[in-house]
């Protein structure tokens, strides 16, 4: 669910717990330098509002890399690539009704065999 600050930007997610917060910004594609200035002015926002603990994860297909260099110096960062981190293709398990990563045989929750049919593509 989007957030909106008192700047009118919005963060497409925000988890909230106690005294901390994750802050989510999602690309369709490149993650690029213009991401990450967008993330971090959401971040400190947050911290403008009294949140004293504040993470963020971008996530993308792919990262420029010249931004892999400026994450590395930002530990309250995370970078999720689409297809390698987050999967897109899963699949349901008809016991336990769980989503898997498609890539697997056997269900991540209860072990049961996964069945082909049951397949879905996320689209971004």
């Amino acid at each position: 669910m989007e957030r909106p600050f008192e700047d009118r930007k919005r963060a497409d997610i925000v988890f909230r717990k106690n005294r901390s917060a994750v802050v989510v910004e999602v690309k369709r594609d490149v993650l690029t330098e213009a991401a990450l200035s967008q993330i971090s002015r959401y971040m400190d926002n947050l911290r403008r509002e009294g949140v004293p603990d504040v993470e963020g994860i971008l996530v993308g297909r792919r990262v420029k890399e010249s931004l892999l260099k400026e994450l590395e110096t930002r530990s309250q960062l995370q970078l999720k690539l689409l297809g390698r981190d987050i999967p897109l293709e899963l699949v349901l398990c008809d016991n336990c009704r769980t989503c898997n990563p498609a890539s697997h045989l056997t269900c991540g929750v209860c072990g049961s065999q996964l069945e082909a049919g049951h397949r879905f593509r996320i689209r971004l």
